[in-house]
């Protein structure tokens, strides 16, 4: 019951932005939507420049419980870093947005600068709760936050259908937040200071900072080059086919590290079980990865139209390069919980910077031929050689076999381009899509199916390990523990 809340608190965090942006895309101009893009930017990248692993701080202070000062002192901490944050951006502010061709009202930028710096007041007593095996009060809030900045903008924007609304939509949430930290939480809001704490707290925030800083340019880096070189009218247009497309993969392979992260820390001092879980998580990623692109490719662009407009509709080859690069990037989560289960996180850092190749190929085709369709290219390239980095390092490093590893992740490439050449063909056929991804899912789920039995894994395993929680239960909450504290900083960079 509990994991079931878990999951459904999750999918509503991530599908509440979806939907916002959808409706405000339909609700305001292609330049505004740009601009709205570019203030849900600005709001997070404080967090990414100072980022010092305050949350994480936060579950360790309370697992340790040797020092009452920790957790008032990371809050200290955080309310200085917020301030600092709000006094760079406010500095930064003009030049970014004027970069992007998007005028900005005194009015907006006021309300931005108010939401970054009263995020800073944000009750770390939700983060100690995990340390006590307690994720829904945190992941409540969140919900509940994404749901009243989509209730406030959308709100707004019905009268007055300007960036404005998703200021005030933004603040009214960041509100909410702090007034529920301070009121509400089992752990009580307190600030205060202690000179060991805090250079405690430095000491292990200092090394994150370059890794806070490539997390913040690998998840929002394409849509700063895209604006700053084409425009918010453009961002605006490539930020629709990205939030139809990557939103729900992120939310997916989050569900799924939660559920796999368990399985490997189960299975880490038994190779057999190992080699069993690693089967398989590497055939259901892959087939995951392959059935997603093939719809994208195939539903895409009417996707597109249907929800946000005919303004932002993309051409196929946009949508055929997303979902060849959605199928790379959903491969780029293949050893995530295995790196973590083993404590490898040298290895995340290695990856991550590797997935800077994307927006460096795709930037530099952008700065050549200047057209959304040109850093989709390029980026494409980028995300190919990300993924022979992940599969080299997985049968390298991780003890995967080369051959199945090989044969499951070029075979899923192989059917999502088969989908690519067919839609590019007969790009306006419904008929031919439709087929093609029926066809390509039945062939996908059939070879994928008879390549694990003659793995020699079941139904049976195949049913133990997708069960959310597993068969024990210490090392699940373990696992949803360390799930969760991963995703946190990527629920911030999100747009």
């Amino acid at each position: 019951m509990r994991n079931g809340m878990l999951i459904l608190l999750t999918i509503v965090e991530g599908a509440l932005p979806f939907l916002r942006s959808v409706l405000i895309a339909r609700m305001l101009s292609p330049s505004d939507f740009g601009v709205t893009v570019a203030l849900a930017i600005a709001l997070t990248l404080p967090e990414m420049v100072l980022e010092l692993g305050f949350d994480a701080q936060a579950v360790k202070a309370a697992i340790d419980d040797d020092d009452p000062k920790a957790l008032p002192t990371l809050q200290t901490l955080a309310i200085v870093r917020s301030t600092l944050g709000a006094g760079l951006l406010a500095i930064a502010a003009p030049f970014f947005f004027a970069g992007m061709d998007a005028e900005l009202s005194p009015l907006v930028l006021t309300l931005l600068l108010t939401s970054v710096w009263l995020r800073g007041f944000s009750n770390l007593g939700f983060k100690a709760l995990m340390a006590r095996g307690a994720y829904l009060p945190d992941a409540t809030l969140m919900a509940a936050v994404q749901l009243i900045w989509t209730v406030g903008c959308v709100a707004w924007a019905i009268f007055d259908p300007r960036p404005l609304s998703v200021a005030v939509g933004m603040l009214l949430a960041t509100c909410v937040q702090v007034v529920v930290g301070f009121r509400l939480a089992a752990i009580p809001f307190r600030a205060g200071f202690s000179r060991v704490s805090a250079v405690q707290a430095i000491r292990f925030g200092l090394p994150l900072l370059p890794n806070g800083i490539l997390l913040g340019m690998v998840a929002q880096g394409d849509r700063l080059v895209v604006g700053g070189i084409l425009g918010a009218s453009s961002l605006a247009v490539f930020s629709a086919v990205l939030t139809l497309c990557m939103t729900p993969r992120a939310l997916m392979i989050k569900l799924l590290n939660n559920i796999a992260l368990p399985q490997f820390l189960r299975s880490t001092r038994d190779a057999r079980e190992f080699d069993k879980a690693s089967r398989l998580w590497l055939a259901s990623l892959a087939l995951i990865a392959a059935l997603f692109s093939i719809g994208f490719i195939c539903f895409g662009a009417l996707l597109t139209r249907t929800l946000f407009g005919v303004q932002y509709a993309p051409t196929q080859i946009v949508v055929v390069l997303v979902g060849l690069s959605t199928y790379c990037r959903f491969l780029f989560g293949l050893l995530i919980p295995v790196a973590m289960s083993l404590n490898r996180t040298g290895y995340v850092l290695r990856q991550t910077c590797m997935s800077l190749a994307a927006l460096l190929f795709g930037s530099f085709a952008l700065l050549i031929e200047g057209s959304i369709e040109s850093f989709f290219a390029g980026a494409l390239v980028g995300d190919l050689v990300v993924l022979v980095f992940v599969l080299w390092s997985a049968i390298s490093s991780f003890r995967f076999p080369a051959p199945r590893a090989i044969i499951l992740a070029c075979g899923g490439l192989i059917f999502v381009s088969v989908a690519a050449a067919a839609t590019l063909s007969f790009p306006s056929s419904f008929a031919v899509s439709f087929v093609v991804c029926g066809c390509l899912t039945v062939l996908l789920i059939a070879i994928t199916t008879e390549i694990l039995r003659r793995s020699g894994v079941s139904r049976r395993d195949m049913i133990a390990f997708w069960s959310v929680g597993g068969r024990d239960t210490r090392l699940a909450e373990q696992g949803a523990a360390s799930s969760r504290a991963q995703d946190d900083y990527g629920a911030k960079v999100e747009t």
